[in-house]
Formats: structure tokens, C-alpha cells, sequence
């Protein structure tokens, strides 16, 4: 029997949660900083991804697959990632028994899902995972 709270999965609710003791800070790859520069709401999304009480927060911690290792996440933007125009994709890297919130991406919500079920796009996706560690 799946549990469900306002119709959210309990796994969706919780995935980032169970990280979040541990994450001590926030990098921004290079696509990333490219992508987001004079995007309006930009810092305080990303205030808001390490902000204790949005832990559980759907908009701003959903959990999209795992792929070798890695979490992916997407956040909308706004203090409470409710604005999903465009997406923060991002994922967590393990840092000596922490972890760093690692941004990805910030894309359209279409180019996203076409990222996200596009196994050539979303090798892409990974690499630049891989050059940022």
C-alpha cells in the first residue's frame, strides 16, 4: 500500500530529505552559471534548496531518477519553487560524508522533460556531472 500526503508519494517527500542532514553547500557548474545569469528569482531559489524548513517541498526537491549514483532533482524557481516556466535541474555529490546540492542546468520545463527521456541528452546531463566533481 503506497502512502500518500496532499497526493504526494511518500518516496518523493522524503528522497531529499534524507540527504539534507548533510549538505554543506552549493556549486554551480559551468552551464549552469551560463544559463542563469539576470534570471529574477535565481538566489533565492537556491537560498530556498538549503532552507531546512523546505525540506519536503516538492516543488523545490523533486525527485526525478537516480543514474549511477546520483540523485537528480529539478526545482522550480521562487522561494518556494513554484514558478516551473524554467527548471533548476540539479543533483547531490558526496563530499567526505557530506554533501554538496551540485546545479546542473537551468532549462525550459518542455527542454527538461525532453532531456529527461532522451537517453543521448540525458548522457550529457551526466558527463557534466562527472567534469564537476
Amino acid at each position: 500500500m503506497e502512502i500518500k500526503y496532499n497526493d504526494i508519494k511518500e518516496e518523493e517527500i522524503s528522497h531529499f530529505a534524507k540527504y539534507f542532514p548533510k549538505i554543506n553547500n552549493i556549486e554551480k557548474s559551468k552551464a549552469y552559471l551560463k544559463e542563469s545569469r539576470h534570471i529574477k528569482d535565481i538566489l533565492i531559489t537556491e537560498k530556498s534548496l538549503l532552507n531546512p524548513e523546505k525540506i519536503n517541498s516538492i516543488n523545490l526537491h523533486k525527485f526525478e531518477k537516480k543514474f549511477k549514483g546520483y540523485p537528480i532533482f529539478r526545482s522550480g524557481l521562487g522561494i518556494d519553487g513554484n514558478d516551473k516556466n524554467k527548471v533548476i535541474v540539479y543533483t547531490l555529490i558526496n563530499r567526505k560524508d557530506m554533501y554538496d546540492i551540485l546545479l546542473l542546468r537551468l532549462v525550459e520545463h518542455k527542454k527538461w522533460i525532453n532531456i529527461l527521456d532522451n537517453k543521448k541528452e540525458f548522457k550529457v546531463l551526466i558527463n557534466e556531472i562527472k567534469s564537476n566533481i
